[in-house]
């Protein structure tokens, strides 16, 4: 053996060591996130690029939410749970694509409460959107031409 065939295979063994840890952290480090739990606000889980899925207790979030990279954000499921998001839900980025279960996303007198734009893709189930009148919000749900694809299993609803 020479002296540079003693050097090269520790390197190599080095490298591909390190490949292995750095593939497998990786692999460890997507998980499930909480709000609150893991994370103090839906924003500070969807900023940490290591939550794919969010889970959201049924409480009240005065949060907007820009969401601009695949992921699924859920509040608990059952009769009686209710995760409200007071204020606005943007989701963009073409490629996108959100995953929403369980939530109600309430107008807090914005121009819309959700827009989808940018050729981004939403996947949502059992998701309400409130205009809250009585306030004298604007009474425009959907922005930026979301509201001319298929919407039949959305609801409209004033309270």
């Amino acid at each position: 053996m020479t002296l540079s065939q003693t050097i090269i295979k520790p390197a190599v063994g080095v490298v591909s060591l390190s490949f292995l840890l750095v593939f497998a952290a990786g692999a460890a480090h997507s998980q499930t996130c909480s709000v609150p739990g893991t994370h103090l606000s839906i924003e500070a889980a969807v900023d940490d690029l290591s939550c794919l899925e969010i889970d959201l207790e049924a409480e009240t979030y005065l949060e907007s939410v820009v969401l601009e990279r695949t992921l699924t954000l859920r509040g608990p499921a059952g009769e009686g749970a209710q995760t409200l998001i007071e204020g606005t839900v943007d989701v963009r980025t073409e490629g996108t694509v959100v995953t929403l279960r369980d939530l109600t996303i309430q107008n807090s007198c914005t121009p819309a409460a959700f827009t989808v734009s940018s050729g981004a893709l939403v996947d949502a189930l059992d998701v309400d959107i409130v205009s809250d009148e009585t306030r004298g919000c604007p009474q425009l749900l959907f922005a930026d031409g979301f509201e001319t694809g298929d919407t039949t299993g959305w609801s409209l609803t004033n309270p």
